[in-house]
């Protein structure tokens, strides 16, 4: 599809979520690369896609994307982005889901991030890791409304492009495991499993994180939260006790996941968003 049918077919879907006062810019930009934000104002979402970027490189990625049964790649991307951009003001619009949903909750679960990776001094990485934990949240409630295989798609691209020796750096990995865990399905994994290390460090976090959802949702197998009735007390609709659970969740979240960092982020992007952006979003 054409960049500008690409932009009049994601303004009707954008419209069709409900962002109507929303501004969607579509861009071209050097690289193999997908980069996408929303304004913490909720007024702009961005979408950067790069010239050169191709999202079926292999036989792999092929395989994937007829079993999937997705005709244009790039199209179902940006579908993907954005939802996930949405998402994280509120996707369906008037249903209050949506993570962080509001600035105030997002600064609240930046601060447990900041006292979770203090303890191990990379609280230099709070930006970075806030974006991690909110967009796990964030996606397993887009997962409610799309099979999420251009977010895959995303993955896949940063293990092909971003990733040294085309292995997940350790935070990576863990990250995308669990939001397989969390949200995707067999077909995803299959794709993605050949950037894992399986390094028992990483094991040992990932087996953690999925304990302490399941130990705050009353799950003993947090899979696929988006299709249990625990996704309500996740997404709870008192603000109050959601903070509450996110910021506990957010805190051991940072613990966890501090021993996969080094002293600089992960070269890979969540979905689009590098440290430096996010927090000059939301600050």
């Amino acid at each position: 599809m054409k960049t500008s049918n690409l932009k009049q077919h994601l303004e009707k879907k954008k419209n069709k979520i409900g962002l109507v006062g929303t501004r969607l810019e579509l861009n071209e930009v050097e690289g193999n690369s997908i980069e996408a934000h929303i304004t913490c104002d909720w007024k702009t979402i961005s979408l950067n896609f790069g010239k050169e970027l191709e999202l079926i490189p292999d036989q792999q990625t092929k395989t994937f994307v007829e079993k999937r049964k997705i005709k244009e790649p790039k199209t179902k991307l940006a579908e993907d982005i954005l939802d996930h951009e949405a998402g994280h003001r509120e996707l369906p619009t008037g249903t209050r889901l949506g993570c962080p949903f509001t600035v105030q909750i997002h600064d609240q679960i930046l601060d447990s991030i900041t006292k979770g990776l203090k303890k191990q001094g990379k609280q230099s990485l709070s930006g970075y890791v806030t974006n991690a934990f909110e967009d796990i949240l964030n996606n397993i409630n887009c997962r409610r409304n799309t099979d999420f295989s251009g977010q895959t798609l995303f993955w896949n691209n940063q293990g092909l492009v971003n990733s040294e020796d085309d292995k997940y750096s350790p935070f990576y990995e863990a990250f995308v495991k669990l939001n397989l865990i969390f949200g995707q399905g067999i077909q995803d994994t299959t794709l993605l499993r050949r950037f894992y290390t399986n390094d028992p460090k990483v094991q040992k976090a990932v087996k953690s994180i999925v304990q302490d959802f399941g130990s705050s949702l009353g799950l003993e197998h947090p899979l696929k939260l988006h299709e249990k009735k625990e996704f309500q007390t996740l997404f709870d609709k008192d603000l109050e006790a959601r903070v509450e659970l996110w910021s506990d969740l957010a805190y051991k979240f940072a613990v966890t996941m501090s021993d996969l960092l080094d002293e600089q982020p992960p070269q890979e992007q969540m979905f689009g968003l590098s440290d430096n952006e996010y927090q000059n979003k939301f600050q």
